[in-house]
């Protein structure tokens, strides 16, 4: 009698704490698809509210520059229907203001764009750069254009904003495609070298290198290609901003990027500190 009554208790036990465990495991599971279901809605209202932020924004932009567009144009169109009639000084003066309203209100812009988020984290360069290769290996096969690759081993992984850096490959990679021939070259390195980064002191840096067997780039442009809406490309074909977008975000990882006049190619060199995580 005594061993049934014992066998009873642990068999009842045992049950018991099944089920505790059992209604346990079914209160975490339960808190968890609540916990995906307040992310999912949170989520959900962080992007309405981007884009309503968003249509606001294209609301102003349009607003900033339809204004002095509408004046330029109305002065084109009354020359237009007035033949024989040309600009006078006073007018051509009014087309200068608003074209510079026009390139003060894109410039803040671009101000204002420096202020947005900066997630820096540790990660392999190499593989951010082979990314922004696969991303446009249509326009590179299309060319013919032959790309090599010079990686050091056991490179660190550097601390970094992914997805600016990719917008930094992108914009200069895509770029070079434009200028290379077809059958041309394109080049990348990266290794760790000693460089002068800051107030001229030697340290331990990544330095990437793309160059490409493009046209050269004129003497005349070397001090501006890293400047706003200068480009040398046909109207409609570039903006002039991607070196420019290129050189702020490079800045502001404490880097450094600039043209190497000596070299043979168009050869672009990018300097980032190495920091130990």
């Amino acid at each position: 009698g005594i061993t049934a009554v014992m066998v009873f208790f642990i068999i009842g036990g045992s049950f018991t704490a099944n089920y505790l465990l059992n209604i346990k495991r079914l209160k975490e599971k339960e808190e968890k698809k609540l916990l995906e279901k307040e992310r999912y809605y949170q989520d959900s209202i962080s992007n309405i509210s981007k884009l309503a932020s968003m249509g606001e924004l294209v609301d102003t932009v349009a607003h900033e520059i339809n204004t002095p567009v509408g004046i330029i144009s109305a002065l084109i169109d009354n020359a237009e229907y007035s033949p024989g009639k040309t600009f006078s000084e006073e007018e051509i003066e009014i087309i200068k203001k608003q074209i510079s309203r026009i390139t003060k209100y894109t410039k803040s812009l671009l101000n204002y764009s420096q202020r947005l988020p900066f997630n820096p984290d540790y990660h392999n360069m190499q593989l951010i750069v082979k990314e922004i290769i696969a991303l446009l290996r249509h326009r590179i096969k299309t060319k013919k254009i032959k790309t090599n690759f010079n990686f050091s081993d056991d490179l660190p992984e550097i601390r970094c904003d992914k997805d600016m850096m990719e917008q930094v490959f992108f914009n200069i990679i895509n770029n070079a495609i434009d200028f290379i021939e077809p059958n041309g070259k394109l080049n990348i390195s990266l290794n760790i070298s000693e460089e002068i980064l800051r107030e001229n002191v030697k340290e331990k840096v990544l330095k990437i290198i793309i160059e490409n067997s493009g046209e050269k780039i004129p003497d005349e442009n070397k001090t501006k290609i890293f400047d706003a809406f200068f480009t040398t490309k046909e109207s409609g074909k570039g903006t002039g901003l991607g070196l420019y977008i290129a050189k702020n975000i490079i800045l502001r990882h404490e880097g450094k990027i600039f043209l190497d006049e000596k070299s043979e190619l168009t050869r672009f060199v990018i300097l980032l500190p190495v920091k130990l995580s």
